[in-house]
């Protein structure tokens, strides 16, 4: 974020202690965008956490604003001149473009404490923290999912491998010597078949042959760019998948390989039409006349997909299209609910109460890990939104890195370095 507005002219500063603002205190080493400057309306447009709209009857995509819920990262206000002029005491340097890439070298690095030539915890917080987890499981290091306890959701590996790591990744390490949880080895990275794939890539017979890839695969690529910034491998044979993940419909090779077991992390009404016709017709949708929407949820059953975000407290999700679900087969297991009780942050609606109420308590995704239709032993998780959309959505990615990892979580137990 400081990286797009520093190469758009924004400055930004960085505090040198903590800073308050509208009752909230955040720590030293954040990031000041002041408006007073030229570019404030830059910043202001990137930045500003962006409107809930009930009085268009339609709008042609979904608006991302409120980057700081989409990506992830914490950020209050300041209105108060009073309070802004304490803060602007403690400004210790301004960033420009020029200045930006020596000042992340010295401080974009991985945050390390407690003991060290210990196991050490890593926090489940982003896209490096997954990727790192790939790039150990990639030399076949021992990596465990903390399946229970004070750190359930996130991961474990020796001190060794942190200093493997932590170098190329900005992560937040916890050493620990006896921690108390229960963990399990991850057997391996595995390879995804993205859903669309064999459309997406099918040459156009005439004129530009990429056309089928730029133009009309949005889904295909925004899922491509995430799995790469998660660090995992994909191939462009199903057959050859440990896993398929995409919001695109399954196709016939991507389908076979679910009804075989490959565990499948679906969204959109594409997917979801597909594994209703197909394997689980008790799965059904319905849908409100909007665009998108931001806003709070629940957690009705905590699994190993959605520990992470209850730990953190994250109850904040996004979603491009306005698709819930309705019914679920029996034995599913309910893992994000939109909540009702509390206004949506962002979004565009333009449907009567009873409707807008409907998906607004809607649940929104769900495991299913049992037989389809035909009797096939399956693992399913399913969304009725988007989870990638522009690439933007990355609060939303360890959904899907939760789910796959899970999914081949060992029963061989981590043992500690005390253990």
């Amino acid at each position: 974020m400081i990286e797009y507005l520093t190469r758009n002219d924004v400055k930004v500063s960085i505090a040198d202690s903590p800073v308050t603002a509208d009752g909230k205190t955040l720590p030293a080493g954040t990031a000041v965008v002041s408006m007073y400057q030229a570019k404030r309306s830059v910043a202001n447009a990137a930045l500003y956490n962006g409107t809930v709209i009930t009085s268009w009857e339609g709008k042609s995509d979904s608006s991302v604003a409120s980057f700081h819920y989409i990506r992830g990262f914490d950020m209050i206000t300041c209105v108060k001149p009073a309070e802004y002029n304490e803060i602007k005491g403690t400004l210790d340097q301004t960033l420009t473009y020029d200045t930006l890439q020596p000042f992340l070298r010295e401080n974009a690095v991985s945050q390390f404490s407690g003991e060290k030539d210990r196991d050490v915890i890593i926090s489940n917080a982003s896209e490096d923290s997954t990727a790192a987890v790939n790039t150990l499981l990639g030399s076949d290091k021992q990596v465990g999912m903390i399946t229970d306890g004070a750190y359930k959701g996130d991961f474990i590996c020796s001190y060794e491998d942190w200093l493997s790591i932590s170098t190329d990744y900005i992560l937040t390490g916890t050493g620990v010597k006896d921690p108390d949880c229960t963990a399990y080895v991850i057997g391996k990275t595995p390879t995804v078949y993205i859903s669309g794939t064999r459309e997406a890539l099918t040459p156009d017979p005439a004129g530009y042959v990429y056309n089928n890839l730029v133009f009309f695969s949005p889904d295909y690529n925004q899922d491509r760019t995430a799995l790469e910034q998660m660090g995992f491998a994909t191939t462009e044979d199903a057959a050859r998948a440990d896993a398929v993940v995409g919001g695109s419909a399954l196709d016939e090779d991507s389908l076979a390989a679910v009804q075989a077991g490959v565990p499948y992390v679906g969204y959109s009404e594409n997917a979801t039409e597909v594994i209703r016709e197909s394997l689980l017709p008790d799965v059904q949708t319905d849908f409100t006349d909007g665009v998108y929407c931001l806003g709070y949820v629940t957690y009705p059953e905590e699994t190993l997909v959605n520990a992470s975000y209850i730990m953190d407290g994250d109850d904040v999700f996004y979603g491009s299209g306005t698709s819930y679900f309705t019914a679920l087969p029996e034995g599913a297991k309910v893992l994000v609910q939109r909540d009702g009780s509390r206004a949506p942050l962002e979004g565009l609606f333009n449907v009567d109460e009873e409707n807008r109420n409907a998906f607004l308590n809607g649940i929104m995704g769900f495991s299913y890990a049992g037989k389809d239709k035909d009797g096939n032993s399956v693992n399913i998780t399913l969304f009725a939104n988007s989870m990638t959309e522009g690439a933007h959505q990355r609060d939303e990615y360890a959904f899907i890195s939760n789910a796959l990892f899970s999914a081949f979580l060992t029963e061989t137990p981590y043992v500690t370095t005390a253990g």
